[in-house]
């Protein structure tokens, strides 16, 4: 069978093809046509952009939300690793810094709840607790419960029923809405302890002022 050679247009490699068919212009080996195509469809991509028109990529993503959302799942999950990185990146370059201010000033409540949700989850791993992941619905729920110490449906915040410091994991079950006065009384008691030094200083009698 006939031997024949030529220049691979990816890598600049001689190499060799036998039969009759038409010449290669890649060769196999290196995968140089997977590359050339991938540079042709970054060139495409970027026309399109710089047009302001949708990308063939983008297209699909629109017409399948679901799919594209089940997709990018599977890949956080089988490359965890490469996926803290690149977030890492973009929080830390001057575009993520300047969207992160922009959505905190324009959603201040939940940029509170984010950051005391992140110091409970850091405070639960310095001691080695459980930490669970809480949904938004269930945040909200418990954002619209009212304060189970006094009832109080104002300053309310997110409370663990055992104390991170005493062993509690973050976790739903281990979170009640509390009034901001009733958090700071409770502090790093259980809900009996606290309720119970509540009746003893509402039984003491109060403190008579000496006259001068």
């Amino acid at each position: 069978m006939k031997t024949r050679t030529y220049t691979c247009q990816g890598c600049g490699e001689v190499c060799e093809q036998s039969g009759r068919g038409a010449p290669r212009r890649f060769c196999p080996e290196k995968k140089c046509q997977q590359k050339a195509d991938a540079a042709r469809s970054k060139k495409y991509n970027d026309r399109l952009r710089s047009e302001g028109k949708e990308t063939p990529a983008q297209r699909w993503r629109k017409n399948n939300p679901e799919r594209a959302r089940e997709n990018d799942r599977h890949k956080r999950a089988t490359n965890p690793e490469l996926y803290r990185e690149i977030n890492r990146r973009k929080a830390s370059s001057v575009t993520g810094r300047a969207n992160r201010k922009a959505w905190k000033e324009a959603n201040p409540e939940k940029a509170k709840e984010i950051s005391r949700q992140g110091a409970a989850r850091y405070r639960a791993r310095s001691t080695q607790n459980e930490v669970f992941y809480v949904t938004r619905k269930d945040l909200d729920r418990l954002a619209r419960t009212p304060c189970v110490g006094c009832g109080s449906t104002e300053n309310l915040e997110l409370d663990h029923i055992i104390p991170v410091a005493r062993g509690g994991r973050h976790s739903i079950g281990n979170l009640q809405s509390l009034c901001r006065s009733c958090n700071a009384s409770k502090n790093a008691r259980l809900n009996i302890e606290w309720r119970s030094r509540a009746q003893q200083q509402a039984a003491r009698p109060p403190r008579q002022v000496r006259a001068a």
